[in-house]
């Protein structure tokens, strides 16, 4: 099986010593327990109907994976030239409904140090993870047990 690791930023060189290809998913604490259909590949939904499809994906496809929080990296996410906008979501004065500031979750791919794409750019979802991996290198999907 691939590597499935929470790591901090600190590890990024020793990572792309390691690995060729990698994914590297950044969250929200807690993630699991919101309303947004991708969380951590550790946790368990809080809600029995959700799916974890992050376990679901990778289980069937052996791309190294690593996990941080994006508010504990955000100048390691910014160096990447992805703007603070995407990363982070300051209270709304004007919802309805009172707000907290959000450190948004993003996930990149990488070859080496080389960043090739992120959810910031596309989609947060598990269609967009699997073209990522597809422009990472083909094998992945192609050696894949997904059903």
């Amino acid at each position: 099986m691939a590597v499935r690791k929470k790591v901090k930023v600190q590890d990024f060189k020793q990572i792309a010593s390691t690995h060729e290809h990698y994914i590297w998913h950044f969250l929200q604490k807690e993630q699991n327990e919101s309303e947004l259909g991708l969380f951590s590949y550790f946790d368990e939904p809080v809600d029995e109907v959700k799916i974890n499809y992050i376990k679901y994906l990778l289980d069937g496809i052996e791309i190294p994976y690593f996990e941080s929080y994006t508010e504990e990296s955000m100048d390691f996410l910014m160096d990447f030239n992805i703007p603070s906008s995407h990363l982070f979501q300051p209270f709304n004065k004007n919802a309805v409904l009172p707000q907290i500031r959000k450190y948004t979750p993003v996930f990149l791919g990488f070859n080496r140090l080389k960043l090739i794409g992120g959810s910031h750019q596309v989609c947060y979802c598990p269609d967009y993870m699997i073209e990522l991996i597809l422009e990472l290198n083909p094998e992945f999907i192609l050696n894949s047990k997904l059903d």
